[in-house]
């Protein structure tokens, strides 16, 4: 099983639930860039605890326990005014041009066949497309490591103190387990997803992230006003002009059908001037976003086609 990437883990009694996560090690404290917003740092104030922080930053306050890992406490001391705590959080990443739900599952989950997961975790479909500028929720996760055997079972009680529904067969899938239970020593990475920071409590996008964002919106205002006139301007025969109106627009940032849409536009433009080299890139990063995408045969010419072949496209049948 590969791991999430994570700190030092410390072995644990599955005995009393609280202990169990406790004396967990949450996947904090690494230099990896990728894991630097797991945790923010809280000021201790006079008349916090745990259980009030937790309800502040989770909307719960049994997830205080989530706290106490983070900090290596065992049990909820009292806090001292002054000092400062790692908060665990879940955190929001904007991807960027190329990203893929399998590199971001192995860049924030440590697998890329954890994709499924992080779909899961933003209600999409495991084979979307991802546009660059938009933000991926990537869930708190907790390295757990048994002393003894645990049942699956029991840790997930343990851990989704919230809604326990489903949870075991969640932890056994993220961690492609079998089996119902843990030997000695044996670590797994806990998801915890049905936990969410409150948004006043989150890191605040980089400068890079909040560019990218822009950029998108931008991007979509751009092409929603150049495609209908670069339609008009491809059925008039005017092929220079489509090529000034739509090459100017980074597709990277487009939903994926207005991507292909624009990108198929501007390759047969390609196409129309015998610049085979331009249409090939252009039908390759259609295929990039949607590799399954059909050209329909009574649509396209045959140059079109055969180039669209070429780049490794398929057309539908004419029959």
């Amino acid at each position: 099983m590969k791991r999430a990437i994570g700190g030092n883990v410390r072995r644990v009694s599955p005995r009393l639930a609280v202990a169990a996560i406790a004396t967990a090690i949450v996947t904090i404290g690494v230099s990896t860039p990728a894991l630097a917003q797991r945790v923010v740092t809280h000021r201790v104030k006079r008349g916090d605890t745990l259980a009030l922080l937790a309800g502040e930053i989770y909307g719960d306050r049994r997830y205080a326990i989530l706290i106490m890992a983070a900090n290596n406490l065992a049990h909820e001391a009292e806090l001292r005014p002054g000092s400062r705590l790692k908060i665990p959080t879940n955190h929001e990443i904007t991807t960027s041009a190329g990203d893929t739900l399998e590199s971001l599952a192995e860049q924030y989950l440590g697998d890329p066949e954890r994709k499924k997961f992080l779909a899961n975790f933003n209600d999409i479909s495991s084979t979307a497309s991802l546009p660059a500028g938009v933000a991926i929720k990537i869930p708190l996760v907790v390295t757990h490591t048994a002393a003894d055997r645990e049942r699956i079972s029991s840790i997930a009680a343990s851990y989704f103190v919230a809604s326990k529904k489903g949870k075991t067969r969640l932890i056994k899938q993220y961690n492609f387990l079998t089996g119902d239970v843990l030997e000695p020593g044996q670590s797994i990475e806990i998801p915890i997803d049905n936990v969410e920071v409150r948004p006043s409590r989150r890191s605040r996008p980089d400068a890079d992230s909040r560019a990218r964002a822009r950029k998108r919106i931008q991007t979509q205002k751009q092409a929603r006003r150049v495609l209908a006139d670069a339609q008009r301007a491809w059925y008039a025969g005017d092929y220079d002009a489509v090529k000034q109106l739509l090459t100017a627009v980074d597709t990277a940032y487009l939903d994926a059908e207005d991507a292909i849409q624009l990108d198929l536009l501007v390759g047969r433009t390609h196409v129309a001037f015998g610049e085979t080299d331009s249409a090939l890139a252009r039908f390759k990063k259609v295929l990039e976003r949607m590799p399954d995408h059909t050209l329909n045969p009574y649509e396209y010419s045959p140059k079109v086609r055969q180039l669209w072949r070429t780049a490794g496209g398929k057309v539908g049948s004419s029959n």
